[in-house]
């Protein structure tokens, strides 16, 4: 597998972006929340020990029907500015279904994918319609064992809470199949065509040792990690569609080593 085809590999209903409150979210001091009285998420009168306390992630390698999807956190720091920014969902998927269902009139008899310079071409369109919509959040990717889970969430959740990642984080409250041995935790940025903050929070990982510093770093806890749009997600865009899109739109190898200029997705530059 192409490691570029690497995703969350879960339903979008699951794996939605951060939700924005109903009516915007709840001011402590200078701190903002956006999922008060949520009892998934973490509450500003809490301390991230005692939210990480309440909400352990769980052991189970199996959904669950008495546990909630996922585990949030929001980065209190973030500024209003980010809880006003429009978003049209609706329209992102209705115009990005009709941009899959054309598409998928193009391939040729006999073809399970589309030919990759025409997949290009729906990858530019999908970029656009994300930005033409407001859906521009995106996610960096972890998959720590159930060894290593407990740990990995507590750096993640504390690092998002004194903000040195993004706009938020979460964790699957269990793996997608029984015997899953892994957690996904995603953090996110405010907007995939933000390239410094993008890489600002992928160096911040590197920093934590979540990631290899260089390709072929063996140090450090992590392998390569991968980040994907929310509008991929919300477009049901996964390992195996047949458009031939990769569900990771950047990598952690594609931006590392340092002197590696990345090309920021949706664009056709070299």
């Amino acid at each position: 597998m192409d490691p570029m085809d690497i995703d969350d590999g879960v339903p979008a209903a699951s794996t939605a972006a951060l939700p924005r409150a109903t009516h915007g979210p709840v001011r402590l001091g200078n701190l903002l929340n956006p999922y008060f009285t949520r009892t998934d998420s973490r509450q500003l009168d809490e301390t991230v020990d005692e939210f990480l306390a309440r909400l352990p992630p769980h052991p189970i390698s199996a959904k669950s029907d008495t546990l909630p999807p996922w585990y949030w956190i929001a980065n209190p720091h973030v500024g209003l500015e980010y809880y006003r920014q429009q978003q049209d969902l609706d329209a992102l998927k209705r115009q990005g279904q009709d941009l899959l269902d054309r598409y998928r009139e193009r391939k040729t008899p006999g073809n399970a994918f589309l030919p990759r310079h025409i997949s290009a071409e729906l990858e530019k369109e999908i970029a656009e319609l994300a930005k033409a919509t407001g859906v521009v959040d995106g996610k960096w990717m972890l998959f720590p064992t159930v060894e290593e889970v407990n740990e990995t969430w507590a750096l993640v959740a504390n690092a998002t809470a004194n903000n040195r990642l993004g706009t938020g984080a979460k964790i699957a409250t269990a793996g997608k199949e029984e015997g899953d041995r892994c957690r996904l935790i995603c953090v996110y940025t405010r907007d995939f065509t933000d390239k410094e903050d993008v890489e600002r929070v992928l160096l911040e990982l590197v920093r934590m040792g979540f990631v290899p510093a260089e390709k072929g770093d063996s140090k450090g806890k992590g392998k390569g990690i991968h980040y994907k749009c929310d509008a991929y997600t919300h477009l049901d865009v996964y390992a195996g569609n047949g458009y031939g899109l990769r569900p990771s739109i950047y990598s952690s190898a594609q931006m590392l080593p340092y002197h590696l200029k990345p090309r920021v997705w949706g664009t056709n530059t070299s």
